[in-house]
């Protein structure tokens, strides 16, 4: 199998770059700079790949979308108009990671891929515009993966998403972690182990899944688990919520079980999984 994936500096693409590589499959990485072996997407758009392409480049996340909604009409949009153009004459099957967060706030019913959307921000709104474009001009070779939040894919606290890696260095560095409103707000958290061969099992079918864990924890709860494991305390001060953040959100993942896969690693083990991985780095 032959597989293009973009936005290869990112949080994303080098799990998935490492996940295949191991499986003996050839991989292209394709960057807007084109340096560090990887490919331009110039290069993608000339001779695509003609297995699969997993469309990762995206020009912001949650927070700094609020800054730039416009960015999915100025950069994304376009984007992936010559990527739809360059790989319909080689059948090439795309993936694209969106977003639990399209569903907005979910209340106590796991949200199903046929629920309504409501999204609260601009990163929900201008994955779900992306999403329209491609069901639009690519529906018969496309996987869209409603994906909630990853958990143990990096040990850098000051990236802007990852709440894992700000929490356990603040467990064993005494550094401080900011918590918007009071910790309370419940989101469904997935490790990337799982997402990983979520994302595997979706390419039986084209179409829309959710890929999330079923489950869905408190950032309080959050805290307690990384604090009990470590056996040191967490320092974090507070700050407002953001309205654009949700407050409850949990997917329902039975679409995706109907193909055997099911998720593995329970909140605590996702923790100590990372811990393990932080010593061997």
């Amino acid at each position: 199998m032959n597989i293009g994936i973009t936005g290869a500096r990112g949080r994303l693409a080098p799990l998935l770059v490492k996940h295949f590589q191991e499986r003996g499959t050839n991989v292209c990485q394709y960057s807007r700079s084109g340096t560090d072996g990887m490919l331009p997407l110039t290069e993608l758009f000339e001779n695509p790949p003609n297995d699969l392409l997993i469309h990762c480049a995206w020009s912001t996340v949650p927070l700094t979308a609020e800054a730039d909604p416009d960015a999915v009409f100025r950069e994304d949009l376009p984007l992936l108009e010559k990527i739809v153009r360059s790989t319909e004459a080689y059948g090439t099957r795309i993936v694209f990671p969106s977003s639990g967060a399209v569903y907005g706030n979910t209340g106590e019913t796991p949200a199903s891929e046929d629920d309504a959307l409501q999204p609260l921000g601009a990163y929900a709104k201008a994955k779900i515009t992306a999403e329209n474009f491609l069901l639009e001009n690519a529906a018969s070779r496309l996987v869209i993966l409603r994906t909630t939040n990853l958990l143990g894919e990096s040990a850098d606290p000051n990236k802007p998403q990852g709440i894992l890696p700000r929490l356990v260095d603040s467990a064993l560095h005494g550094t401080r972690v900011e918590i918007w409103g009071d910790g309370s707000a419940t989101k469904d958290y997935i490790h990337y182990s799982d997402f990983l061969s979520g994302l595997e099992a979706s390419l039986s079918a084209p179409g829309i899944w959710n890929v999330g864990s079923g489950c869905s924890y408190s950032l309080v709860e959050i805290i307690k688990i990384v604090e009990e494991l470590i056996g040191r305390p967490i320092h974090f001060s507070h700050r407002p919520s953001f309205e654009w953040d949700v407050s409850h959100s949990i997917i329902s993942v039975e679409r995706l079980k109907t193909t055997g896969w099911k998720p593995k690693m329970s909140m605590s083990e996702a923790v100590e999984r990372f811990l393990r991985d932080l010593k061997q780095r």
